[in-house]
């Protein structure tokens, strides 16, 4: 019975692993698309200071 248990607890910390792994792959094109989106709204905020400081 405890052998089951080690077994099922085994393959829950294998599965947790591979998702780790897929995941820590997957971060840097996370990051790079997020660095795109942010360019752009720091783009947009320069402009609309700009635009307040004029009125």
């Amino acid at each position: 019975m405890m052998q089951e248990g080690l077994a099922g607890l085994g393959t829950i910390v294998w599965l947790f692993g591979v998702l780790i792994v897929i995941l820590w792959i997957a971060l840097p094109f996370a990051v790079f698309g997020i660095k795109k989106r942010l360019d752009e709204i720091i783009k947009q905020l320069r402009i609309l200071n700009r635009q307040g400081g004029r009125e």
